[in-house]
C-alpha cells in the first residue's frame, strides 16, 4: 500500500511539511508539490536527495499539454511572453493572508509565478530546437506592496504567447487553468516568405464536469508508482530545479521582505 501526499501548504513550508525529515522517510511516496517546489533550490535538492536515498516518489510541478509545440508546425520560437494576473483586492485581505504575509511566502513571485513559468518550460525550454538546458535570469523587477513589503508586480488580462517563424500560439486566460488556445498565422505585413499557416484557428478543450485538471496529475503519479519510478519522465526533477533557480534569483535580488527569508535545508 502506498501513502500519497499532496502538499497543500505555501511553498515557504513545503520542505518542512513534506520532510521534517522522518515523515518523508516513513511515507511510501509524496507528491506533487504545488507552486514553486520550495523556498530555495537547496531545500529542493534536499528533498530530491532523500527521495533517491529512500526510493520515494517525488513530483514537483504540474503537467500540461504540448502536442502543438512538438509537432513543429509553428517553426522556430522567436519571442515568448507569459503572465498570470489576478484582480485580487489585497487591501481587503487580513495580514495573515497567504498572498500578503512574507513569512508564508506571500507575493506574486512565491505564490503565483509557477503558473506562467511552467509555460516557459513547456513552450520554450522543451521545444525540440532548444539547446540551452540551463537558462539564466537576465533581468529582474518587482513592484512592492507597502503594507507588508512583498511584491505584487502583475498585469491584467494577460496570458502566454509564443511567437514563432510560422505563426503564434496563444494560451487563453487564465494560464493556471486554460481551456482554450489559438494558433494565428504570421502577419502578412511582416517581411519574409509567407508561412504555411494561413488562417487563425481556435482549439477548445474544456475539462469534464467536476474535474479541475488535478486528476491528470493523479494519473501520472499513479502510473509512476505502479511502475516503481521515483521520478516522472515527463516532469523530471532537473526541470523543477531550473524553475526554482529562476525564482531564487528574482527573490534574492529584489527589495522585498521575501528576499530576507532563509530556507531550512539541511536542518
Amino acid at each position: 500500500m502506498y501513502l500519497l501526499s499532496q502538499i497543500g501548504c505555501p511553498s515557504r513550508l513545503h520542505r518542512h511539511s513534506t520532510c521534517p525529515p522522518s515523515p518523508l522517510r516513513q511515507k511510501r511516496s509524496t507528491g506533487p508539490l504545488e507552486k514553486p517546489a520550495c523556498l530555495e533550490v537547496e531545500e529542493l535538492d534536499e528533498l530530491i536527495k532523500i527521495a533517491k536515498e529512500m526510493h520515494r516518489f517525488l513530483w514537483a510541478y504540474r503537467l500540461y499539454r504540448q502536442e502543438v509545440n512538438k509537432s513543429g508546425i509553428l517553426g522556430k520560437p522567436r519571442v515568448f511572453y507569459a503572465d498570470l494576473s489576478v484582480g485580487q483586492n489585497l487591501d481587503a485581505s487580513p495580514d495573515s493572508s497567504g498572498m500578503i504575509n512574507p513569512a508564508l511566502g506571500g507575493s506574486s513571485l512565491l505564490d503565483m509565478s509557477a503558473y506562467h513559468s511552467v509555460w516557459a518550460m513547456l513552450l520554450v525550454h522543451r521545444h525540440p530546437l532548444n539547446t540551452d538546458k540551463d537558462p539564466k535570469v537576465l533581468f529582474t523587477h518587482q513592484t512592492i506592496y507597502p503594507r507588508s513589503g512583498v511584491d505584487i508586480n502583475s498585469r491584467w488580462d494577460s496570458t502566454a504567447i509564443l511567437q514563432c517563424d510560422e505563426g503564434a500560439l496563444v494560451i487563453a486566460y487564465g494560464s493556471s487553468l486554460p481551456k482554450t488556445f489559438y494558433i494565428h498565422p504570421r502577419p502578412s505585413h511582416f517581411a519574409g516568405p509567407k508561412g504555411t499557416i494561413t488562417s487563425s484557428t481556435a482549439h477548445h478543450h474544456p475539462f469534464h464536469d467536476g474535474n479541475n485538471g488535478m486528476s491528470y496529475e493523479a494519473d501520472e503519479v499513479a502510473r509512476c508508482i505502479r511502475d516503481r519510478k521515483i521520478e516522472s519522465e515527463r516532469m523530471p526533477w532537473v526541470e523543477s530545479r531550473v524553475v526554482q533557480r529562476w525564482i531564487d534569483k528574482v527573490r534574492k535580488e529584489g527589495p522585498t521582505e521575501t528576499a530576507k527569508l532563509v530556507g531550512n535545508g539541511g536542518q
